[in-house]
This record gives structure tokens, C-alpha cells and sequence, in this order.
């Protein structure tokens, strides 16, 4: 709290008792995907909620809330998890003619993004990568890896991540890697199953996550 106060104020934000209502609103958009201009009434004017959810999105003040979240959440270096999932786009997410498509690309599914995680052990995420749908999963490892948190002592992963650079980058910095061999690997590696089976949490998470209608739309 201390730090949110003095983010705030850096920012010039108005008092964080005021502020409490515009950070209960822009969950609440998350969650029913409802234009702005549809906010309910308790939340505040609607555009005073939407100027600073802007406002932080650009002044980094809401990265630094997440960052604030994760450094308190973060408790044991056991292990970590990274999985991805895709997400349908939404019919007017293309943008005006000419407009940039950013992380939408095609795939199986039609026009889609992929959502990128790593996330702890009890299934918290550590951060987000968002690409293209058609990027492969092993494609963004770099960049999760990069995320500024301790390494884990094992990288729990699903099929999609057995590739040999994942894996020397995993072993490099000390990491078991519990990833199952993909079946056209000419010399499959062991896997530790009874670890694999606590896999299960990030999946758990994206389920969590995909009840934001506005992400799973």
C-alpha cells in the first residue's frame, strides 16, 4: 500500500481511498466485458475510470502494482510451471482499416492470441507474454525466463516445450526440466511423472483466468 501511495502521487493520482473505486471498476469490465460507457454508476463516472486505467497502462503504475504483487507472493524456489492457451478473438478486435494487428494472428481456431504464462507452484502467475496463435509454445520461453523472478530448482511443462534449446537453457541455470519427450524424439528423455502430475495447477489457472469474459473474448 505504501508503495501504491507513493506511485500515485508520482503520477498525480488523487487519494488512494478514491482510487479504491476506479481499481474495483476495471475488474469489474475484465470480468463482463462490457463497454466502458457501461460501467455501472457505483464505480464512478465512466470515463474517469477508463482515463486511468490508461493513464496506468502508459506510466507503468499498473505494472508496478502486478510486479508489488508477484515480490509478495513468491515464497519458495521449489518449482515453476510455463504453459500457454489461445483465446478467440473478438469480432471488431482487428481495429479500424490499416490499424496494427498486434498479437492477433491465424491459427486452427480462426483469428486468435496466444496467452503465454509462468506461473509458481501453488499455480499464482509470475507473468504474461501475449503473441500470435500460430507462434509455437517454445517460441516465448526466452522471454518467460527473462521475467524478473528467482529461478526454481525444476520447469514443469507440458510436450509442447521438449525442445533441446529449452532444455539446455534449463540446464544452464541449474533447472530440472519435468518435461514429457515428444513422441518423434529419436532418444526420449525421462521424465519425473509423479512431479508432472502438480501440472495440473496452471491449467487450473488458465481456467480462472478465462472467466474474464474480456480475455476469453
Amino acid at each position: 500500500m505504501v508503495r501504491f501511495c507513493r506511485l500515485s502521487a508520482d503520477v498525480g493520482l488523487d487519494q488512494p481511498e478514491d482510487n479504491r473505486l476506479f481499481l474495483n471498476g476495471m475488474p469489474h469490465v475484465l470480468r463482463v466485458d462490457c463497454p466502458w460507457r457501461d460501467i455501472h454508476e457505483r464505480y464512478g463516472r465512466w470515463n474517469s475510470v477508463y482515463v486511468r486505467f490508461r493513464r496506468w497502462a502508459e506510466q507503468g503504475v499498473r505494472d508496478a502494482l502486478l510486479q508489488t504483487l508477484v515480490d509478495l507472493g513468491v515464497t519458495d524456489n521449489w518449482q515453476r510451471m510455463v504453459d500457454s492457451t489461445v483465446v478467440r478473438a473478438h469480432s471488431q478486435a482487428t481495429g479500424a482499416k490499416g490499424g496494427s494487428l498486434e498479437a492477433f494472428g491465424r491459427s486452427r481456431g480462426g483469428f486468435t492470441s496466444k496467452i503465454h504464462v509462468r506461473c509458481d507452484n501453488q499455480g499464482r502467475s509470475l507473468g504474461f507474454i501475449l503473441t500470435r496463435g500460430q507462434v509455437s509454445d517454445y517460441k516465448a520461453t526466452d522471454a518467460l525466463m527473462k521475467l524478473p523472478v528467482p529461478n526454481p530448482s525444476a520447469m514443469l511443462a507440458d510436450r509442447g516445450y521438449d525442445s533441446d534449446s529449452f532444455r539446455h537453457d534449463l540446464l544452464v541455470h541449474g533447472i530440472l526440466a519435468v518435461i514429457p519427450s515428444r513422441k518423434n524424439r529419436s532418444a526420449p528423455q525421462n521424465t519425473d511423472w509423479r512431479r508432472y502430475r502438480e501440472r495440473n495447477r496452471i491449467e487450473r489457472l488458465f481456467n480462472h483466468l478465462k472467466q474474464m469474459r474480456r480475455i476469453a473474448t
